[in-house]
């Protein structure tokens, strides 16, 4: 997905950031730059409340001035484990 032309709306971020905070299912959040134009606010699921093989699951979310967002999510599983019965 190609990024907005708009500039990154903080202050929305910013209460999206807090709103996160206050949830059960959310871990922890971010603010992440990465050069000038992209401003991210990354939450980590709380893993304990997701199957097993789930080792992290992550939403990043860009909201820009013009109202456009982009959200990506993101999650990677455990590697399974192999067991010698010998």
């Amino acid at each position: 997905m190609s990024s907005s032309a708009a500039p990154i709306d903080d202050a929305v971020l910013e209460t999206i950031a807090e709103r996160a905070q206050t949830h059960s299912l959310i871990e922890t959040v971010q603010t992440e730059r990465t050069g000038k134009m992209v401003s991210l606010v990354v939450t980590i699921f709380d893993s304990n409340r997701y199957p097993p093989h789930i080792q992290v699951a992550r939403l990043e979310i860009q909201w820009y001035t013009n109202g456009d967002y982009n959200f990506h999510y993101s999650g990677s599983r455990r590697k399974p484990t192999t067991s010698v019965v010998g």
